[in-house]
């Protein structure tokens, strides 16, 4: 059987940082979810001022110790070691295209209380990588388990949908309604029977109904162990320009959050004015 994740990408630090990620690694690995890890370090460099070629500092021997170590614990999951130099962002989403990516994994910084928890590296992973995306923050250990997943009835959520109940066990779905609207009981009726009518999924994850919040508000509040979204593919131009509910629930959520894309599938600006932000 085809795990659903046969291409794992996990740009490593070799320091505490990797220990939420590789956590989160570990949870799909042990449910037979991933075919190959690469856990891929980069060293970061740049050129000269004089344009000359930079010193590249040596293979760092904890990545293969690193590797070593992971690959105990899944016998039955490819481990494997990558190293490169030069600007980590590019050279991240450089790999995983070449290995055909099927999950990125990243870290983020704990959000403070008033802000986000984006570092550079990780929102723009977010926007380069042409794969979905798991965003986990530090300092939470997650199980992975039980799976929330953001419902428009958009074929990018109903993608989520489709692989967070192939990835984990305990899935369902929200959908925001706004209360306030007219017809709302024939709405909320509505809006079932369109869900039941799309959903082909045997067994069919439960749908939740929530009045009046916005979708990233109401997402944020769920208990679960993972929140999934669906993300339209924004090109990072559109991205800045019109925002992301994925970058901003990605950029605050406690706990991990999975963003699904079709492989390969980026929208410009001039699409997304069109057809709908993601």
């Amino acid at each position: 059987m085809t795990p659903a994740f046969p291409q794992v990408v996990v740009p490593v630090h070799l320091d505490a940082r990797d220990a939420p990620v590789l956590s989160a690694v570990d949870a799909l690995a042990s449910r037979g979810l991933v075919g190959a890890v690469h856990l891929l370090h980069v060293a970061e460099v740049g050129r000269t001022w004089l344009g000359r070629a930079p010193t590249v500092p040596p293979r760092p021997p904890a990545l293969d110790a690193l590797v070593a170590a992971v690959d105990r614990r899944h016998s039955a999951t490819a481990v494997k070691a990558a190293y490169s130099a030069g600007r980590t962002v590019d050279v991240v989403a450089r790999y995983a295209a070449d290995v055909g990516a099927d999950l990125l994994v990243v870290g983020r910084p704990e959000a403070p209380p008033d802000g986000a928890g984006w570092t550079e590296l990780g929102l723009r992973l977010l926007r380069l990588v042409d794969a979905p995306v798991l965003v986990v923050p530090d300092r939470v250990p997650p199980g992975l388990v039980r799976a929330v997943v953001g419902m428009d009835l958009s074929d990018s959520a109903l993608l989520a949908l489709e692989v967070a109940a192939g990835a984990f066990p305990d899935t369902r779905a929200v959908a925001v309604l706004d209360a306030s609207a007219e017809g709302g009981e024939a709405a909320r009726t509505s809006t079932l029977e369109a869900y039941a009518q799309a959903v082909r999924l045997d067994p069919r994850p439960p749908l939740e109904l929530v009045d009046g919040r916005s979708p990233t508000e109401v997402l944020l509040a769920q208990d679960a162990d993972v929140v999934v979204i669906g993300s339209r593919g924004l090109t990072p131009v559109a991205a800045v320009l019109l925002g992301s509910t994925a970058e901003r629930l990605g950029s605050v959520c406690v706990r991990p959050v999975l963003v699904v894309r079709r492989k390969g599938e980026h929208r410009g600006l001039f699409q997304t004015l069109f057809r709908g932000p993601g």
